[in-house]
């Protein structure tokens, strides 16, 4: 029968979900937006140009600045004021970065944009990790247990099977819970430490990168957060030998087009990555609530079933439940209609009462 409803396309094959939506924004979403993200970068660096410099001297290739300048990296002169917006666009000097060395003044190389592509590669390798660990860990327990579920209400066979397993293995499930927290903690420290990855990629600016762009777009600070992490124009040190053999050094200006896409992905990154770390740690504390307190698990009990069944014998099954019982019951109950859920709770209800009344 079931073979014939496949035929007729009348039962479809879903998919059975093992963790829950805040873990899917982590391995799924957000893995999404990193390989797009890398898409778009990879396509400006290997297809564009990611770096135009301006050839002073009519001697030199322009495609030979222009690579010489992109794997030894570009630089900015920094001090207090470099990268003032008003400054910047006075007539002070051209570009914020740009302006002659003297004393007091110090050198900022950015050697970021050759490796920002696998960073981002890492980046999405690293938020899919905890999925792969928690799918080794799970061991496939959910499925078994969901298989034929839009059948349970015509098979009291399987229905039965279910509840008995459920009943039978009380107190068991504590260790598959606590695999599941460790696994959403991980995503809670992935997060952390792409922050730290992407701090040192970008000189130890970008934890506080999207602060900074904030306080810019209010008017709270002078200074040009994205000027100053992702310029479009910098320096560039190329030596030749001079008239007298000696080394001549001669400063280059170079247009990182480049940029002007990095300033934007990063910062949507860092808010995003904000934003996901805020869910993660709100999510950890539910948990934490939930797997410490049964009566919290018997109002989540309460609030998916519907049946007429007293509440006290609804709060005495869900106190005799372990916290990793009712997390089972709870990923059960994600991938049944609730109708089938329902009568798995009265069910069990019935068994726990016939086992009390055996005694």
């Amino acid at each position: 029968m079931i073979e014939v409803l496949k035929s007729l396309n009348l039962l479809k094959c879903r998919r059975i979900h093992i963790d829950n939506s805040i873990a899917r924004m982590h391995y799924s979403i957000t893995v999404i937006i990193i390989v797009v993200f890398f898409a778009v970068i990879s396509t400006k660096q290997f297809v564009g140009d990611p770096i135009v410099c301006f050839k002073l001297n009519p001697d030199l290739s322009e495609n030979l600045l222009n690579t010489y300048c992109w794997v030894h990296s570009t630089y900015s002169v920094v001090d207090v004021n470099s990268f003032s917006r008003e400054r910047t666009h006075g007539n002070r000097f051209v570009y914020a970065g740009v302006h002659l060395r003297s004393d007091g003044k110090t050198i900022r190389y950015h050697r970021y944009y050759q490796w920002v592509c696998f960073v981002l590669l890492l980046q999405a390798l690293m938020f899919h990790a905890p999925r792969w660990l928690w799918k080794s860990f799970e061991a496939g327990k959910i499925e078994c247990l969901v298989r034929d579920s839009d059948f349970l209400s015509l098979c009291n066979e399987r229905r039965h099977a279910i509840v008995n397993y459920l009943f039978k293995t009380k107190g068991m499930h504590n260790w598959y819970a606590v695999k599941f927290f460790f696994c959403e903690t991980l995503y809670a420290l992935n997060i952390v430490f792409q922050f730290w990855i992407l701090n040192l990629l970008f000189n130890r600016k970008f934890w506080t990168y999207g602060i900074e762009v904030l306080k810019a777009q209010l008017g709270l600070t002078e200074s040009d957060p994205m000027a100053q992490l992702f310029p479009k124009m910098a320096k560039c040190e190329f030596f030749k030998s001079g008239p007298s053999g000696n080394a001549e050094r001669i400063d280059i200006l170079c247009l990182l087009s480049l940029n002007v896409v990095n300033e934007k992905i990063f910062l949507f990154l860092w808010f995003w990555l904000i934003f996901l770390l805020g869910l993660t740690l709100l999510t950890l504390m539910i948990h934490l609530l939930l797997f410490s307190c049964w009566y919290l698990r018997y109002l989540s009990v309460m609030a998916s079933i519907k049946c007429n069944v007293p509440r006290k014998k609804i709060s005495h099954l869900v106190s005799q439940l372990s916290f990793g019982d009712w997390f089972v019951l709870h990923l059960f109950k994600q991938n049944v209609d609730p109708l089938v859920y329902n009568d798995i709770i009265c069910n069990l209800i019935d068994t726990e009462d016939k086992f009390e009344h055996k005694i």
